[in-house]
């Protein structure tokens, strides 16, 4: 019995709730593949980014593309090739309809010099100059129907920041050829760079610990108080409330006299 394999397919969508931004990025570490590859899988279409695979490889890597956020398909081996070789071949465009249409960046290529095939790399970066452009449109349509302030919406998942915007950091080269790591739990110093304290010799003969709950002070190096006779017989407590001398508040002044006070009319 023949195994099932298994193609897995892309179509540039991301699993809900993740940045379109962040999904590329993780994509490109996991491929090990440059920017321009990457935009290029989001061009639109269907891709397929694996081949005849076997069902518990094939959710492999399905369960790792949706962890970067792609959301991916399960398509039986052979069939998107299938499904594309069953659709009409696109028109071929005129001359003048396609003049209309060319950029700098697609050259147009008419019936009389028709181009060699070009390289994965090659169409790449055509979508990707051509997602550019796309992207540079919207923007540039958005900034026309944007309030006078001259604030505008770029598209969903668009670049703010234009190339010539971004800032370019150059790479530093850090000589590390001297540099080394440590085994874990290792010590940090060399035995020659740990300073040794000289050891001191203290006599201790004639310490001794003691029990638990002892006194540390020996009787005769308690201090010894003199108890005092005094006479209190005079002393008495005096009852509570009673008045024991002390300063009387002064009484509140009287009232003011106001039978002379009338209120006029």
């Amino acid at each position: 019995m023949t195994t099932p394999l298994f193609d897995i397919v892309f179509r540039g969508d991301i699993l809900p709730g993740k940045n379109l931004v962040e999904v590329k990025q993780r994509l490109g570490q996991l491929f090990k593949a440059d920017e321009a590859k990457i935009n290029g899988l989001f061009a639109g279409g269907a891709v397929p980014l694996k081949r005849n695979l076997e069902k518990a490889v094939a959710d492999k890597y399905v369960a790792a593309l949706n962890q970067a956020g792609a959301d991916v398909q399960l398509m039986e081996a052979g069939k998107l090739a299938e499904r594309q070789a069953r659709k009409p071949a696109p028109r071929r465009a005129t001359p003048a309809a396609t003049s209309a249409v060319a950029t700098p960046q697609t050259p147009v290529t008419t019936p009389q010099a028709q181009a060699p095939r070009k390289s994965m790399a090659e169409r790449l970066a055509e979508q990707e100059l051509q997602r550019q452009a796309e992207e540079e449109a919207a923007s540039s349509r958005a900034s026309e129907e944007s309030d006078p302030s001259g604030l505008s919406l770029a598209p969903v998942g668009a670049d703010v920041l234009r190339p010539d915007e971004r800032s370019q950091v150059q790479p530093v080269e850090v000589d590390v050829s001297d540099i080394s790591l440590r085994e874990s739990g290792g010590n940090l110093l060399d035995a020659g760079e740990i300073a040794e304290l000289p050891v001191v010799d203290v006599d201790v003969s004639d310490l001794s610990l003691g029990e638990v709950g002892e006194d540390l002070l020996a009787a005769e190096e308690k201090q010894a108080f003199v108890e005092l006779e005094l006479d209190l017989s005079a002393i008495d407590l005096a009852e509570p409330g009673s008045d024991m001398g002390q300063i009387k508040p002064s009484a509140p002044p009287p009232p003011p006299d106001t039978s002379g006070i009338e209120l006029e009319e």
